[in-house]
């Protein structure tokens, strides 16, 4: 399979014999683009021309817990996602320019590894360790540029929670709501246990990824929810990196700032902060 695109009438529950994208307006638009084969002729550059040097990145993976074990050579890839800014910039009601959200099955292979290993794009990440290890465990040198979670702990020290999930439903009003599941992802991967004489238990344990069906309810449901971590992540990183701007303790890194001609400020740097409204 090559490319597709999930619209506004596809996408992650099946209701009625009819696919929807999960969410409000903003978290809704734009769609869902799907991609079967590891990016193999995908590249950001050939989606947007103005913002291509900045994408924001996320993985799933089997094989480790991140919230009780190490990524290093552990966490096997199982798909991932990106998030960028078209060239046609719509702004949403929090103020944001709204994101484009696509999904890629598999290892990353082609236009998408040459995509994640230049050095010239700059790419955000909430927790950016995790994926790193988790790219490097499938041999590709992918290295971040920007922290969400570092960036709102830098912001708001006070808070005990910092979570990608928190904060798209503080700052832009996102969730993943289905009735039944709620927004947690053991809730929306999970089946019922069964007893040892085949009875179904209210316990319940984790569906792993490398069980669901491509296409099915519950897969179309995990395209939704790890696509909307890259388009939240890159939409709540910009409105962040504003309350940075806005407070006279903190500054963005210097060379975000730089104007001068050695080329010392990346471009990826240079659209961001214009992104954000620094420039």
């Amino acid at each position: 399979c090559g490319a597709q695109r999930m619209g506004l009438s596809e996408a992650t529950e099946f209701l009625d014999g009819v696919y929807q994208v999960a969410g409000n307006i903003d978290q809704r638009h734009g769609g869902i683009q799907i991609v079967m084969d590891g990016g193999r002729n995908w590249h950001v550059r050939d989606y947007t021309k103005k913002h291509h040097q900045f994408i924001f990145v996320d993985t799933e993976t089997v094989g480790c817990d991140p919230k009780e074990e190490s990524p290093v050579h552990r966490a096997q890839l199982y798909c991932w996602s990106v998030a960028y800014i078209p060239d046609t910039v719509v702004y949403g009601l929090r103020g944001q320019p709204l994101a484009s959200r696509v999904f890629f099955f598999g290892k990353p292979e082609g236009l998408s590894r040459e995509m994640l290993e230049d050095e010239s794009i700059g790419s955000g990440n909430h927790q950016c360790h995790y994926d790193a290890h988790v790219f490097r465990n499938a041999g590709i040198d992918y290295r971040p540029r920007i922290d969400s979670l570092r960036v709102s702990r830098q912001l708001n020290p006070h808070w005990k929670l910092h979570g990608l999930e928190r904060l798209m439903y503080e700052l832009l009003g996102y969730k993943f709501d289905i009735p039944g599941a709620g927004g947690k992802f053991k809730k929306l991967f999970s089946k019922p246990k069964v007893g040892k004489t085949g009875k179904l238990l209210k316990t319940t344990e984790t569906i792993p990824l490398d069980q669901i069906l491509p296409f099915s309810p519950l897969f179309c449901r995990l395209v939704d929810y790890s696509t909307l971590d890259t388009k939240g992540g890159l939409e709540v990183l910009i409105l962040l990196l504003r309350q940075v701007i806005a407070m006279n303790s903190y500054r963005l890194p210097e060379y975000m700032f730089a104007t001068n001609k050695s080329n010392s400020e990346p471009g990826w740097a240079k659209l961001l902060r214009q992104l954000v409204g620094a420039s």
